[in-house]
């Protein structure tokens, strides 16, 4: 079963996929901007999960749907939120 985690500047929606890697998608739709700025998101998002992978036993679906507020965030700030918010979703898991 899965879940939605919300935050001012995407969505966060995660599902257990029975394997032992993580996948991800993201979603940047025109309302935040040309291609150069979807781009650009979509880049440090998969940035942000490549350098902070999650290490559990099975892995998850994960998709970031992005609002138009996440272009005023810097890669650093990106990659922070997603990790409180995965971090957040495994606390809820173990209880």
């Amino acid at each position: 079963m899965g879940k939605k985690l919300y935050s001012p500047f995407f969505i966060l929606y995660l599902a257990p996929n029975h394997l032992r890697h993580n996948r991800l998608g993201v979603v940047a739709s025109k309302k935040i901007g040309g291609s150069v700025v979807r781009n650009r998101i979509k880049r440090v998002v998969r940035e942000a999960f490549r350098r902070y992978p999650c290490q559990r036993e099975h892995g998850l679906d994960m998709v970031v749907v992005s609002s138009p507020s996440i272009v005023s965030l810097d890669g650093g700030q990106v990659a922070e939120l997603l990790i409180k918010k995965l971090n957040s979703y495994y606390q809820s898991e173990r209880v």
